[in-house]
């Protein structure tokens, strides 16, 4: 995504007033073919990870494969959300969730299947992992999300 302005994206009235439409999922490989017709996001400043339908985050992370010891991060694919038709990527670095425990540095995806797919329709929970590269505004009175690239300080 370019530039600096801000870009609004309005809610959906599907499950919560937080829930927007994602137009595309993608790797540089093409579309996943998540959204077709449409599948939707749930942001959520609650929750850490960016989780979706088992099968879909199962073929994700086929591609997305995070290694533990935190090896090639700058090698894995680019995930692209495509949101009111703009693009926000998101890179190895991005995706992979690095701990030290004990001194050994250590990385898990933070791309997550739900459990038991919660949702009866095809919901992404859009979660700290997602929002931690965007400043987000959450506009409740125009009904309206909106995102702009946050400088890389994490």
């Amino acid at each position: 995504m370019g530039g600096k302005s801000i870009v609004w994206v309005p809610f959906t009235s599907v499950i919560t007033s937080w829930m927007i439409k994602i137009d595309d999922i993608r790797s540089p490989e093409g579309s996943f073919g998540f959204c077709n017709p449409v599948c939707y996001g749930a942001v959520h400043t609650g929750y850490g990870l960016i989780s979706g339908p088992n099968d879909k985050v199962m073929k994700m992370l086929e591609i997305a494969a995070v290694d533990p010891d935190c090896i090639g991060l700058e090698e894995l694919p680019t995930i692209t959300f495509v949101i009111n038709g703009v693009d926000f990527e998101f890179t190895g670095n991005d995706y992979a969730k690095r701990s030290n425990e004990m001194g050994n540095e250590q990385c898990l995806p933070t791309f997550a299947p739900q459990p038991n797919d919660i949702f009866d329709r095809d919901v992404w929970i859009l979660g700290a992992a997602f929002i931690r590269k965007l400043f987000t505004i959450f506009d409740m009175d125009n009904k309206r999300l909106g995102f702009v690239p946050s400088n890389p300080w994490y």
